[in-house]
Parts: C-alpha cells; sequence; structure tokens
C-alpha cells in the first residue's frame, strides 16, 4: 500500500534465486495493489520495495507467503514495536545488533527473560542464546518509539523471521529422507 500524502510512487521487483527479475512494477500514492507470482523453481527470491531516497514514499507490505525473513547481514529496517525470531549461537549468529534513533526508546527482551531498555543510546549488542531466539520490542514510555534497526555483522545466518517454525533451514541444515528402494 502506497502512502497517499507522498508524491512518488512505490517500486517494487521481484527476482529469482537466480536473479532473474519476475516482476517490476510501481504502485501510485494512495492505490493498494495486490500480486501474486508463481514461483517458477525452488529457492530463495528477492523482493526489493523503494519508496524513493530516504524513503521519501510510505508504504506497507504485506507477504501471503508463509516462508519468507528479512536479511539482516548488513541492517534491516523495522517499523513499531513486534516480536521477531533469529537464528542463535548454534546458526552461528552469537550477537545481534539494534540501533535506535536517538529521539526514540525501545524495551528489547531476548526469550522473555530481562528487558533491556534502549534509551536514545543508538547501537547495542546482545548474545543470543542456542537455538532460535524469541526477540521482543516494546514501546517504552519515556519517549517515543516507531522503528530501529537489527543487524548480524557477525551471523552467518542473518535472517529474521515473523514465527520460529517459518524460518529458512540451510541447505546443509536440511533433514535428507533415505530413498526407496527402486525410486529415482
Amino acid at each position: 500500500e502506497a502512502g497517499e500524502k507522498r508524491p512518488l510512487a512505490l517500486q517494487y521487483a521481484l527476482f529469482s534465486p537466480h536473479m532473474v527479475k519476475l516482476r517490476y512494477e510501481a504502485v501510485m500514492p494512495g492505490q493498494t495493489e495486490k500480486m501474486k507470482i508463481p514461483a517458477p523453481e525452488t529457492g530463495i527470491y528477492l523482493l526489493t520495495v523503494s519508496g524513493g531516497i530516504g524513503g521519501q514514499a510510505w508504504y506497507s507490505v504485506a507477504v501471503a507467503n508463509p516462508y519468507w525473513c528479512l536479511d539482516a547481514s548488513k541492517e534491516a529496517y523495522i517499523f513499531r514495536s513486534q516480536t521477531i525470531y533469529v537464528p542463535g549461537k548454534t546458526f552461528g549468529n552469537p550477537q545481534v545488533h539494534s540501533k535506535t534513533p536517538p529521539s526514540q526508546a525501545y524495551y528489547i527482551q531476548i526469550n522473555d527473560g530481562e528487558r533491556f531498555l534502549n534509551e536514545r543510546k543508538g547501537p547495542m549488542s546482545f548474545d543470543l542464546p542456542d537455538g532460535v531466539a524469541k526477540v521482543t520490542f516494546s514501546d517504552a514510555p519515556i519517549a517515543y518509539s516507531q522503528d530501529f534497526e537489527l543487524s548480524f555483522p557477525k551471523g552467518k545466518t542473518p535472517y529474521i523471521y515473523i514465527a520460529p517454525e517459518r524460518r529458512l533451514v540451510p541447505v546443509d541444515k536440511r533433514v535428507v529422507f533415505p530413498k526407496k528402494k527402486g525410486t529415482p
């Protein structure tokens, strides 16, 4: 959904695992578009969305595919308080980094443990436990809470998921079932 009070169209592109462009279109300000694009092959696809330089067009994107993630190898921008799931130490992610703008504050909680306050401090690092970690960002009453950024600068599996059962599993971690005798 493209923000109606912004003068620019929202542009998006979808690429296949081999970076073949499957779709490249725009949504005009104030408009909503639904799209369904069949995946021609198994793999990780890339959806890129742009509202212009510096986020000139406000927008929201709802992904209907149950298996999706955000790549946070460099940085992932998250808007509003929410709960996410990240692969922890056993998946090669010893820490997650959180950056909050200087005018904002958030409470950050890992696996329902102690809450940490990121009060206009900028970047903070948190050690991750083994397995998949539940990370909850909640509003802090002392300051405005709107957006934050996450990254895994030392991570091997730098993905953010909306639910633990919907995470992407690297090829080397998949369960391979033995073939039945007589099948190719």
